[in-house]
């Protein structure tokens, strides 16, 4: 009788100890599907060398990486952009941008999104250079195109290819529209200590740099009527600029001081009459 008292006791005590045992302890899982008990002291511990506290979950990230998380962690994971399926980011014009599941991308490139970003940056373009070319805006055309090669800056690119192509055809467009091999951006008139002073921007859109130029123009007064050399001459004046290195495309402001035409207030008819190139070659109109 002593004997099963006493083996009652101790079965008591280790069903005691067991319960205790499990009451401070926390299973714990790993990648690959296992399961473990651990003390709940050793938990952090246990976390450091790849176990979670609930079976983990593959979540994913817009630019294609992948985490595995703990499963009673999801949701702070889903509030800092990581997801439940595979995701990728979508594009569009003006830096917009979307992640989407990647199943649904086509529907998304059907309504206008792009898988890269240069796709989207290229359709943003296009429509502005075809824009500034049909309210014959060339100047503005190219710009543009100039400000598209600085972001698609790798020249392997289609696109960088394609604007560059697109940069030659503005520009044996406006030569032809303006049938000289420079065009004149703006003009504008000053006063320099009482002298007149007729500023032209000009670019070259020939193939070859310029070393010299000769134009004329018009000039008017504040009513629009023409101003007279002196009084009573011509209103054309004729300029001339020398020792200039205008390579193709660049732009450049030029200025000419107006004796004779002391009332001018604007200009106008501009015209290129020569240009000297770089490599000997006269341009005459």
């Amino acid at each position: 009788m002593k004997k099963r008292l006493l083996y009652l006791l101790l079965a008591i005590c280790f069903v005691l100890q067991t319960q205790v045992v499990f009451a401070s302890s926390v299973t714990m899982y790993s990648a690959d599907g296992r399961e473990l008990i651990v003390a709940e002291s050793e938990v952090e511990a246990q976390k450091t060398v790849g176990w979670f506290t609930a079976p983990p979950v593959l979540m994913y990230s817009a630019d294609g990486r992948q985490l595995l998380v703990s499963g009673d962690e999801i949701e702070l994971y889903q509030n800092v952009g990581w997801y439940l399926e595979p995701m990728s980011t979508m594009y569009a014009p003006f830096d917009r941008t979307i992640a989407v599941p990647t199943w649904q991308v086509q529907d998304y490139v059907n309504v206008g999104w792009f898988t890269t970003h240069d796709e989207a940056l290229y359709n943003e373009i296009i429509p502005q250079i075809q824009y500034a070319l049909s309210v014959t805006d060339y100047n503005g055309a190219i710009d543009i195109c100039d400000d598209a090669l600085d972001k698609f800056w790798d020249y392997e690119n289609v696109f960088f290819e394609d604007i560059v192509n697109t940069v030659y055809v503005v520009m044996d467009t406006w030569r032809a529209t303006v049938k000289q091999p420079v065009a004149a951006i703006s003009s504008y008139v000053t006063d320099s200590y009482g002298i007149k002073q007729a500023n032209i921007v000009l670019r070259n859109i020939s193939y070859k740099e310029i070393s010299a130029i000769e134009l004329e123009f018009n000039c008017y007064n504040t009513f629009n009527e023409p101003v007279k050399y002196y009084g009573f001459g011509s209103s054309q004046f004729d300029g001339y600029a020398q020792q200039m290195s205008f390579g193709t495309l660049d732009t450049q402001s030029w200025h000419w001081s107006l004796y004779g035409y002391s009332e001018t207030d604007r200009i106008k008819n501009i015209k290129i009459t020569r240009v000297a190139f770089a490599d000997g070659t006269v341009w005459t109109r």
